[in-house]
């Protein structure tokens, strides 16, 4: 078994997202932008390399969001300190754009990274 961290946006699971919590066996759709394996709920892009894979959520945070301003314009730059929760139902801290992190126990294997700017081929 293998421990890898999954991101999913908040508005993602608002707009279309079942509830998940602690200890719920699940199956969800991924990509691997640079490095960072994040959950697709929508369009499932061939492009991005996505990839299905399953396994038991061990552990759920929530993380604020990090921006920086560019040119006028206000870019991600990362995410800020977790908060554990145990359910995507639990309260969010504050009015910030937040992103679930799931951390899934599987046994299934990561799709390769992909550049943000050049994806790789579906896998």
């Amino acid at each position: 078994m293998a421990m890898v961290a999954v991101l999913l946006d908040a508005t993602d699971h608002w707009c279309c997202g079942q509830v998940r919590r602690v200890g719920d066996e699940v199956s969800m759709s991924v990509h691997n932008c640079e490095g960072i394996v994040i959950e697709e709920r929508h369009d499932v892009d061939a492009d991005l390399g996505c990839r299905t894979i399953g396994g038991d959520i061990v552990a759920m945070v929530w993380r604020p969001i990090v921006f920086r301003v560019e040119h006028g314009l206000n870019i991600r730059d990362g995410y800020g300190v977790a908060t554990p929760i145990s359910s995507t139902e639990d309260d969010v801290p504050d009015d910030s754009p937040w992103a679930f992190e799931f951390m899934l126990e599987t046994n299934d294997r990561i799709p390769d990274p992909h550049s943000k700017f050049s994806p790789s081929p579906a896998g």
